[in-house]
């Protein structure tokens, strides 16, 4: 596939994770203007570049074609927490509201991997307008803590 198509086919995941990483900064700007806490310490966001793309279906032998269908981790958004019980008050924050739709949850900070991470991931619909129309991109959302108590 030619790097301009990959362009066009990347374009709408990057402004999903720029819309995103806008909307949660704004939360927390939103709690500590009020003299709240905010249980989102930071937000950072990246899109998947090409190669890493290519690679992964290659590992997992799924056609280029199929990649935006099958794959939830193009656009990703990472939320850090400052402590571990500010994780659930994140998802709760998420579910709740109604610009993205929640399609999958995955809890390892009470299940965790092997390799001893631990994080909450949240897989969302999320829609953006571009040039060419209204489409919805997946995000997975990290949401976790450097912090483990």
């Amino acid at each position: 596939m030619e790097i301009q198509l990959w362009r066009e086919i990347l374009t709408p995941y990057d402004l999903a994770v720029k819309e995103l990483i806008v909307k949660f900064e704004h939360l927390i700007y939103e709690y500590r203007s009020q003299g709240l806490y905010s249980p989102i310490e930071q937000v950072t966001g990246r899109v998947k570049t090409i190669a890493s793309i290519l690679d992964k279906a290659q590992k997992k032998k799924i056609p280029v074609s199929e990649v935006e269908e099958r794959f939830v981790d193009i656009a990703g958004v990472r939320i850090i927490c400052q402590f571990v019980e500010d994780i659930p008050k994140v998802v709760q924050i998420i579910r709740r509201r109604t610009d993205m739709e929640v399609i999958k949850e995955r809890d390892y900070i009470h299940h965790m991997k092997d390799s001893g991470y631990r994080s909450y991931h949240v897989i969302v619909n999320y829609e953006v307008q571009t040039l060419h129309g209204n489409k919805k991109i997946k995000v997975e959302i990290q949401i976790l803590s450097l912090i483990h108590i």
